[in-house]
């Protein structure tokens, strides 16, 4: 249901905003009749390389951290305890149990990542292992447990997937009124092929910049909340 809703309110937001650019475009009267196709193109490569990374995002981060999954049976001391420990929450909530791993770090950090919540990773850094108590990675462990429980790696996958498609649309829109805006009467003069794909280029890092600072924002309330 959560998921449903999520979807619900990303199709909404698209819908808004696809009106309000719809106004833009009659007012520069730009023809709309090839540009619904575009954002589609968009959307696909905007929304399906957000999904692809989130599928990808166990084996990745793996990698990237180098993370050792934690062998129960054979597990001891504060690696016993925090396995235990996201069992126990796991079933709680009657999800999978996630995989369970360490990675090297000076750091005490902890992350979850996973495409589905009875498909996830948890992971905890070994110095917060070492120096923190049970009773604090326990915390840490139940914080990471919560994004999984409530979906969060999805619900950010799907605002990424919307920040990718609306700037690579927007960013050529508004090359397209700045190339109308510098021709003339006869059509002549614009930005040029060269001209127009560099500004979309630098329009594509301005935007994307600037939608980083909601995203990010909302990523720090989820931490806090």
């Amino acid at each position: 249901m959560k998921s449903l809703t999520r979807i619900g309110l990303s199709i909404i937001t698209n819908i808004l905003v696809m009106m309000v650019l719809s106004a833009i475009l009659a007012f520069f009267n730009i023809p709309m009749d090839q540009l619904w196709g575009f954002l589609v193109m968009c959307a696909v490569f905007g929304f399906g390389g957000s999904f692809i990374s989130l599928f990808l995002s166990k084996f990745m981060v793996k990698k990237a951290y180098r993370v050792k999954l934690i062998d129960p049976a054979n597990a001891q001391g504060k690696q016993l305890f925090v396995v235990e420990t996201i069992r126990n929450m796991a079933d709680h909530h009657r999800i999978k149990m996630p995989q369970v791993g360490v990675f090297p770090s000076v750091s005490l950090n902890a992350f979850a990542t996973g495409a589905r919540k009875n498909s996830a990773l948890v992971a905890f850094s070994d110095s917060l292992l070492y120096n923190l108590s049970e009773e604090e990675i326990a915390a840490v462990a139940g914080h990471e447990m919560a994004h999984i429980i409530e979906g969060d790696m999805v619900t950010m996958s799907l605002l990424m997937g919307l920040v990718n498609t609306f700037v690579m649309f927007l960013a050529r829109i508004l090359a397209a009124v700045l190339d109308s805006a510098l021709k003339d009467d006869e059509g002549k003069g614009g930005l040029g092929f060269i001209g127009y794909r560099l500004v979309v280029m630098l329009l594509q890092n301005v935007l994307f910049l600037l939608a980083y600072i909601p995203v990010s924002a909302y990523s720090r309330h989820r931490e806090y909340r």
